[in-house]
């Protein structure tokens, strides 16, 4: 299990937002999708930042007590991302995400978003493989 990469379990059709999507859209598609956050990437699929309820929710109040001009995802998101590469192994990720707050991470390959590990893709992907410890 050590030498496994985590490229089969990447979500490959995440949801991703685009530079310059109105916060009002990055609200309505985390909540369709369930998600508590998503990668913003550029016209090229490059990381710019990564989106979360907590950024959203901070400029939300602010935005709903001054009830001025909502903000776009660039004013709102988290520029420093912590990202990985399809060839990272399941047990050095799975440690970051024990180690790191992220719930998600986008998947670079390339230097163009491929797509993003969640923990639950992690859990799913270590618990199949120790699944026979459990027997």
């Amino acid at each position: 299990m050590l030498d496994i990469t985590i490229r089969p379990f990447v979500e490959k059709n995440a949801l991703m937002f685009k530079t310059g999507t109105p916060i009002k859209t990055v609200v309505n598609l985390l909540f369709e999708h369930g998600l508590t956050g998503a990668p913003v990437i550029d016209e090229n699929h490059r990381v710019k930042g990564f989106i979360s309820e907590k950024d959203c929710i901070g400029k939300l109040l602010l935005a709903a007590y001054y009830c001025d001009q909502v903000p776009t995802v660039e004013e709102m998101m988290t520029h420093e991302v912590i990202t990985v590469t399809p060839d990272d192994k399941l047990v050095d990720v799975a440690q970051m995400m024990v180690e790191s707050p992220p719930k998600l991470y986008p998947v670079i390959e390339d230097e163009r978003c491929v797509g993003v590990i969640s923990r639950s893709d992690i859990m799913q992907a270590l618990f199949t493989h120790v699944d026979h410890c459990f027997k």
